[in-house]
């Protein structure tokens, strides 16, 4: 991994330009590939660097967008590595603090939840989610993760 030296006083920190293996830049020619960036961000957490790689025109933008956006979740309090917990294990921790006495968790106005909720709750995702998104990692979960379909 070589970098053009000209640059790398103007590269922000936790962006390293990555050249193909058979790019003449690694001997001081100009480059004959296309570059790709990695973007990195030190997870305060979990005490890790969290690496995303970026290919192709518009690396550079695109590694810039994410670290800025993985900065300022941090910077938020929210995660920003991949959780390797999934869906299903999520929602048993939620229905057992839900039940536990006393509860963990607690309507908006800091009630617990009647028991007939919960069982409804408990029914709807054995039902509905958790067959078929029960073992997808809470990280890769996107809106379109789950397909709705129309009846109608």
């Amino acid at each position: 991994m070589r970098q053009n030296r000209n640059n790398d006083s103007k590269r922000p920190t936790g962006l390293d330009v990555r050249h193909a293996r058979n790019c003449r830049n690694s001997e001081g020619d100009p480059c004959n590939c296309v570059p790709s960036v990695r973007a990195w961000v030190f997870d305060r957490r979990t005490k890790t660097k969290i690496r995303k790689t970026f290919a192709g025109k518009g690396a550079l933008a695109a590694a810039k967008r994410w670290r800025h956006d993985a900065s300022s979740q941090q910077n938020a309090g929210k995660p920003i590595g991949p959780s390797k917990l999934t869906l299903r294990q999520a929602a048993d921790a939620w229905l057992a603090g839900a039940e536990a006495d006393p509860p963990t968790v607690l309507t908006r106005g800091g009630s617990p939840f009647k028991p007939v909720v919960i069982r409804e709750y408990r029914r709807t995702l054995n039902q509905y989610v958790l067959d078929d998104y029960g073992a997808v990692r809470l990280s890769d979960i996107r809106p379109a993760t789950f397909k709705v379909s129309s009846t109608g």
